[in-house]
């Protein structure tokens, strides 16, 4: 889904079937390197590289998680036709970039694509239903994207700061119980960020993920990466940790919850000074 050289290189295809492990971070033997001190500096140089262009900078990561919020609201128009059938409409060609700026959008026909607006790689895909723009009566914005119209063009419904209250008032409580939910998760997220270290981040992120059950299945460490705004190999260390303790167990793409309570305790610790020991027990 991630365009423009982002997915050129595919760490999970390097690793093989362990995906726990990465190509690029395996010793020479393995990873391809040689002993000749000649072509170390080389192959130093291109493995670095390498993993820049595959992880990208921290501000990146941190950026495409925040974009992911973008189109949070999603409706189904029939059921709002009365109301949406007064508002303006507006078509957009394939690839057309749409104006967001003070306007609500609601995808009535096609597909839209979020994507940064600097870089130019795909954030997301919304369908039939989305919603997008930047509003802030509606608590919506678009952060650091654009929304570009899909291959067959996008039919939306526009609606400016007035028409979107019109919109809501028969019934605010649908729109406060998502807004509302989506605000309590950023400040909670902001907490974690700001209190708490990487391996307790991740253990949370498991808990989430995990819910009634024990078993998280089809995610890579990548992906979790992408949710939590974090480099793969640092998912990979706290991961390797975690299973260390006995809290975890990993497959290919399977995480096993073994023990619950441990995992608890761990997403509750606060960062801790530099030096202190990690994990719980």
């Amino acid at each position: 889904m991630i365009v423009d050289g982002y997915a050129l290189y595919n760490p999970e295809k390097a690793a093989g079937r362990d995906d726990s492990k990465d190509a690029l971070t395996r010793g020479p033997a393995v990873a391809g390197a040689t002993d000749d001190p000649a072509q170390a500096g080389t192959f130093k140089s291109t493995r670095l590289q390498r993993r820049r262009s595959v992880t990208g900078t921290p501000e990146r990561l941190r950026t495409e998680r925040l974009a992911q919020t973008v189109g949070l609201i999603r409706v189904e128009p029939f059921s709002h036709r009365h109301v949406f059938d007064r508002f303006p409409k507006q078509e957009f060609g394939p690839n057309e970039v749409i104006p967001c700026r003070g306007v609500l959008c609601v995808i009535e026909r096609g597909w839209v694509q979020i994507r940064h607006s600097r870089d130019k790689y795909l954030v997301k895909s919304l369908t039939i239903g989305g919603v997008f723009g930047e509003m802030r009566e509606m608590g919506q914005t678009m952060l650091v994207t654009e929304a570009v119209a899909g291959s067959s063009g996008v039919t939306v419904t526009t609606m400016n700061p007035v028409q979107a209250w019109q919109w809501i008032a028969p019934d605010p409580r649908w729109v406060l119980k998502i807004i509302g939910a989506r605000l309590y998760e950023i400040e909670a997220d902001l907490h974690r960020i700001q209190c708490h270290n990487n391996e307790s981040r991740v253990a949370a992120l498991l808990l989430k993920l995990a819910g009634h059950t024990s078993v998280i299945e089809g995610l890579t460490q990548k992906r979790l990466g992408e949710m939590l705004g974090l480099h793969r190999e640092v998912v990979a260390t706290a991961v390797r940790d975690l299973r260390s303790c006995g809290a975890i167990a990993t497959g290919l793409r399977k995480i096993t919850v073994l023990d619950p309570v441990a995992l608890q305790a761990i997403s509750d610790l606060d960062r801790q000074p530099r030096g202190a020991r990690r994990g719980v027990g």
